[in-house]
């Protein structure tokens, strides 16, 4: 040892006595300037000073010479003891909380199988909610008592980063153990809706899933925070005892979580958010079509038996309105169909909308078709004018037969819908098309969002990373 490390030792001995240089020096019988002397690295303590020394500053010849404090005999050993029990505890503890996440997951994983064998295979999907429900609370109940057994027996026994470390690990199995509780109620919550002695159709398991999602990500959106604000307040207070190494080790630590934060709150708001944003608007515009879509051409035609008579009688405006016949000429070259064009000087406008109509300055033109088709039986044409409104969207298919004589010819006709119902089909199909084109552009935005993002994130990472005062910042909480 040293010289210097000798004074050094005695100037520091000294001080923690409270003695000044003089004092030291008349209680040895020497001057104040051998004393400096000594404190300097100048010069040695005589040997036959040294058990005055050691009485005077209760250290040992040893640690004088030496120019340190030595541990006590027994110290080391018993030291290297108590670590080894602490790791000894600290694996028991961790074996522990990997059983009650087991049992605790399990639980939940049976209240889900429960619940699906009840409502599925025995058609009492209420019951099942409940008999699963209460699977579930029990691994609710299971996680947060051991949990928190665990970490009552392992904080007073752990000191320093160790119990630090372990914390986390007690946060993280908690989330999962919540998590899991989480999927499984969403996963039976489907089954809370069926009535009483009914079971759900395998049909709902796309909705179980898909609410079983749900529960996961909303608890790891509020799990995730809650551990890492834990982490972060763990860290910034030190412990009583912390030497330069536990303190670098809590500092990166610390640093760390921050990063964590950091990643988390970004990842969210700036990959996550608009991206979800946009695919649900997707998602939900190209399945508003499937509710209101009706096909532009392919018609339900309908099929009513009526007579001859019925159908020759004017009906509707042609009823109660006069009316002139203009003209006729074939439909699109069809010679069992034509155009007839009527003249209305008043027009009643509660049928305004159920026929083809132009304002002109003589007064109305309505235009009907006009049919003419072949009996059955006799070979002989009918000929009628649709004047019915529920005859406005065309015909497919006539059927006209003679039941016997002086009996009244009778026609089965295949209509199509209304001119209303023909319009809101129209309208409809508009829309669906309109929709599909905006979740299209919805979808394409989630990407191009998704595209824009990432890079941007790992950028500003970058910086994070790269930027001096986050970890001067750091330092400083620490």
């Amino acid at each position: 040892m040293t010289e210097n490390a000798v004074g050094e030792f005695l100037a520091a001995l000294r001080k923690s006595k409270g003695y000044t240089q003089q004092e030291v020096a008349d209680h040895l019988g020497v001057s104040n300037k051998t004393v400096s002397s000594w404190e300097t690295g100048a010069s040695c303590p005589d040997i036959s000073m040294l058990p005055a020394l050691a009485e005077l500053y209760e250290v040992t010849c040893d640690e004088i010479v030496r120019g340190r404090r030595l541990p006590a005999e027994g110290e080391k050993p018993a030291r290297a003891k108590r670590e080894k029990a602490l790791t000894r505890l600290l694996q028991k503890q961790k074996a522990d909380l990997a059983t009650v996440c087991w049992i605790a997951v399990g639980l939940a994983a049976l209240g889900a199988i429960l619940t699906f064998t009840v409502g599925f295979a025995a058609l009492e999907s209420l019951i099942g909610f409940f008999v699963g429900l209460i699977a579930i609370a029990a691994s609710v109940v299971t996680g947060a008592v051991g949990v928190r057994r665990i970490r009552f027996a392992a904080v007073g026994e752990i000191a320093g980063n160790g119990v630090q470390k372990f914390a986390r690990s007690l946060d993280k199995a908690m989330l999962l153990i919540a998590c899991a509780d989480a999927a499984a109620f969403g996963l039976i919550l489907p089954h809370a809706t069926a009535p009483v002695h009914t079971g759900l159709d395998t049909e709902w398991l796309g909705g179980c899933i898909a609410c079983a999602l749900l529960g996961g990500i909303v608890c790891l959106l509020i799990g995730i925070p809650v551990c890492i604000y834990r982490q972060k307040t763990a860290l910034a207070f030190p412990p009583e005892e912390e030497s330069a190494a536990q303190r670098e080790e809590r500092l990166r630590a610390l640093q760390a979580v921050k990063l964590s934060q950091w990643r988390f709150r970004h990842i969210l708001l700036m990959i996550a958010l608009p991206f979800a944003i946009f695919s649900l608007s997707a998602a939900l515009l190209a399945a508003l079509p499937s509710a209101i879509y009706y096909p532009m051409y392919s018609y339900s035609y309908t099929s009513f038996h009526t007579t001859l008579t019925s159908l020759q009688t004017p009906s509707g405006p042609f009823a109660s309105e006069k009316y002139t016949l203009l003209g006729e000429q074939p439909f699109e070259g069809e010679e069992d169909r034509w155009e007839s064009v009527f003249l209305f000087e008043e027009f009643p406008e509660t049928y305004r909308d159920d026929y083809r109509t132009e304002e002109t300055a003589e007064g109305t033109r309505v235009t009907v078709y006009k049919y003419r088709a072949a009996v059955e039986n006799t070979g002989e044409h009918i000929e009628f004018y649709a004047y019915d409104p529920e005859l406005q969207g065309g015909l497919r298919s006539i059927f006209a037969f003679y039941r016997g004589e002086n009996e009244p010819c009778e026609v089965v006709l295949e209509v199509a819908p209304t001119l209303p119902e023909q319009r809101e089909m129209h309208e409809k199909q508009n829309l669906s098309d309109a929709l599909s084109w905006a979740a299209l552009a919805a979808l394409a935005a989630a990407l191009l969002s998704l595209g824009i993002d990432i890079p941007l994130y790992i950028k500003k990472e970058r910086a994070f990373r790269k930027d001096p005062s986050k970890k001067a910042r750091a330092n400083k909480e620490g």
